[in-house]
């Protein structure tokens, strides 16, 4: 599976060393990421995600059918609106040398301070991919790469992060990060965005900031084309879920059956490829997840 390239990217923030923001980030600066102010950052959790895809239009459709999502198409930056609220948005970029170019989620994780964050992640082994801007009432943020070439933004909201709430059906639950070296990728993430207590189980690790789960991190075998974030949406029923994906113009990568653990989750991918991860979910209050 490809994947569009960093360099296709300079529509996410545009040129941050001329002050230049792109057609898509002035939108995104336009608005807050969340409606209502709240003045709180929730240190280390993904606030927000961008879709980067060769066809809005197709992505939008199936995301749509799927979650019953509302998209906002007007204009660089499409708005993706849930339940009357923002919860992410898309940039449709044409790859020119990779006409078959698969999509990709990115999460923007969030932060005290952006280019203290940045800095850190250097000293890591990451790399900055578009340095600090300032994106108007979204706040300041950047795009890294971690050492494994993961791609995340860091941000530092201006009016505060969305509420520390429980995910309704058909929104985000979390995110994972694929690894072929959990270790390595634990050390980074805790190092970089203080994450104090780690839940272990098989071939897998969940990573928490003040008994709040903030991310998982998967173990995968020996393939870096699939070591990636991965965002997942909690859904109701796995099973009726699955079965809506090829209607709606999806994928199913892996079955419930067929995906490790208790057979509550699928891997799927939208029309553009972007992958995602279904997953049935009861909160439980005695441990302290989400």
């Amino acid at each position: 599976m490809r994947f569009i390239t960093l360099l296709l990217l300079a529509g996410l923030f545009g040129n941050a060393h001329s002050g230049t923001l792109s057609p898509a980030a002035k939108e995104m600066a336009a608005a807050p990421v969340t409606s209502q102010a709240t003045g709180v950052r929730h240190q280390g959790k993904v606030i927000w995600h961008e879709l980067i895809t060769p066809d809005v239009r197709l992505a939008g459709k199936f995301y749509e059918k799927m979650f019953g999502w509302k998209l906002d198409y007007n204009g660089s930056y499409t708005d993706i609106f849930f339940e009357g609220k923002a919860i992410g948005g898309m940039i449709e970029v044409k790859p020119k040398t990779e006409p078959g170019a698969a999509a990709l989620w990115i999460p923007s994780i969030s932060v005290k301070d952006v280019d203290k964050a940045v800095a850190a992640a250097i000293q890591l082994g990451g790399k900055t991919l578009k340095p600090a801007v300032d994106l108007g009432k979204r706040g300041r943020a950047a795009l890294i790469a971690d050492p494994d070439g993961r791609h995340f933004a860091l941000l530092s909201t201006l009016s505060g992060d969305p509420q520390d709430a429980q995910a309704s059906f058909n929104s985000w639950l979390w995110d994972e990060i694929w690894s072929k070296d959990m270790d390595s990728s634990e050390a980074f993430y805790t190092d970089l965005l203080g994450y104090d207590q780690v839940a272990e189980g098989h071939d897998y690790l969940v990573l928490l900031a003040k008994n709040k789960w903030r991310m998982g991190i998967r173990k995968i075998g020996n393939d870096k084309e699939f070591s990636l974030w991965v965002p997942v949406i909690r859904v109701r029923d796995i099973h009726a879920s699955t079965r809506q994906v090829e209607p709606a113009g999806g994928k199913v990568l892996l079955s419930p059956e067929q995906t490790p653990g208790d057979g509550k989750a699928a891997l799927i991918s939208d029309p553009t490829g972007a992958l995602i991860l279904i997953q049935q979910w009861q909160y439980s209050a005695s441990k302290g997840e989400q």
